[in-house]
């Protein structure tokens, strides 16, 4: 049985992973700043903190590492840029040789990053040639830990690396963090019956991509062998619709479920709106597919009534 590791044990990601049916024959090792309880029930799972598991990992043989967690997020990264940067790497890169140093075959690595690494662009396509532009403290920390990686697998470290650039991960179940990720919360505020709040005209254009649709490709690199190389690759629905289609796309599914209007107010940005969040861009998955003939299933339309059917289910 094969096993892999992810970091940021208690965020959606890797609370999604634990629990999809691709990866129970898989031996998990969850791994976060504090050990505890997930409220997960399976065999082949240990959840360790960062320092258990270094403790513990001198037998270890590791198919695949996940980096899904960031010690901060986007708005605590502006309270101490630089120490936040600096923990984020020590959770990631600096786990990662702590591991090999320690005698732990990695096999490959996987690190989530995002496509807000482009910046605030205006294009109808952006491929991984494209050059980043991060533009949040967030950002410049999923940049800086890309290279830092590289240079550990150009080290000999690891025998495959893939940074991946996630577009607008949405799906995920309400009960883990409901307030976290923009287009999830609409869902479940507009479900809800309550309004929405749109800055602008809502014409910036995003890319939105189904959970299940990662974990379909976060599996299939799993299952590869070691290619020996490093690469980044764009994870998107290769999709790109204005957040007004989107967002009207929930109400138009209310509206025929149980003929309900929705109410979504669009207003001024406010003065102090961020750069990024004006960006307007598209998402190319060329290489993703050409490489690895990966691409998304689930349409944007069905990805909302999955959750739809989930809330209601719950």
């Amino acid at each position: 049985m094969s096993t892999l590791l992810i970091t940021g044990s208690t965020g959606k990601v890797a609370d999604s992973l634990i629990r999809s049916p691709l990866f129970q024959e898989t031996n998990i090792i969850a791994v976060s700043r504090k050990s505890g309880n997930l409220g997960i029930t399976r065999e082949n799972l240990k959840n360790l903190s960062y320092e258990e598991a270094l403790q513990n990992s001198h037998s270890w043989n590791i198919d695949t590492v996940v980096l899904a967690g960031s010690i901060t997020g986007i708005k605590e990264m502006s309270n101490n840029p630089i120490q936040n940067i600096f923990e984020n790497i020590k959770c990631s890169v600096r786990f990662i040789q702590q591991l090999t140093n320690r005698g732990v075959n990695i096999r490959k690595v996987i690190h989530l990053g995002s496509v807000t690494q482009y910046g605030a662009q205006k294009l109808e396509s952006v491929s991984e040639d494209h050059c980043l532009d991060p533009m949040t403290y967030y950002d410049q920390s999923k940049t800086i830990i890309e290279s830092l990686l590289n240079q550990v697998f150009y080290d000999g470290s690891i025998g495959q690396l893939w940074n991946l650039r996630l577009s607008n991960i949405f799906g995920f179940s309400f009960d883990n963090n409901p307030q976290r990720g923009f287009f999830d919360s609409c869902i479940r505020r507009l479900m809800e019956g309550k309004q929405v709040q749109i800055f602008g005209e809502g014409q910036q254009i995003r890319d939105y991509l189904h959970f299940e649709d990662l974990l379909k490709l976060l599996k299939n690199l799993h299952d590869l062998e070691p290619r020996g190389t490093s690469e980044s690759l764009n994870v998107a629905s290769g999709n790109a619709v204005t957040i007004r289609q989107a967002v009207s796309e929930i109400a138009n599914i209310i509206f025929e479920r149980n003929g309900r209007e929705s109410i979504i107010n669009y207003v001024p940005f406010p003065a102090e709106t961020a750069a990024i969040d004006y960006r307007s861009f598209g998402i190319s998955t060329h290489k993703s597919f050409d490489t690895y003939g990966w691409r998304a299933d689930v349409s944007l339309r069905t990805g909302i009534e999955k959750s739809f059917s989930r809330y209601f289910n719950q």
